[in-house]
């Protein structure tokens, strides 16, 4: 559905969807296919720590 409101093809979205979990905005996102849904995770100063060891200051 996300792919149709916006006009992509569901692979743009899905490229999307990876490019703002390598840039740390998103934990996760995966594609809840039952339902035709995507679900995501977003990245908490919690998660950075686990992941990285990094404490960060904001």
């Amino acid at each position: 559905m996300l792919a149709r409101l916006g006009g992509q093809s569901q692979q743009q979205v899905e490229d999307l969807l990876d490019q703002l979990v390598r840039c740390r905005l998103f934990a996760s996102w995966q594609h809840l296919r039952e339902h035709d849904e995507i679900a995501w995770r977003l990245l908490t100063l919690r998660t950075e720590q686990r992941h990285t060891g990094k404490v960060i200051t904001w």
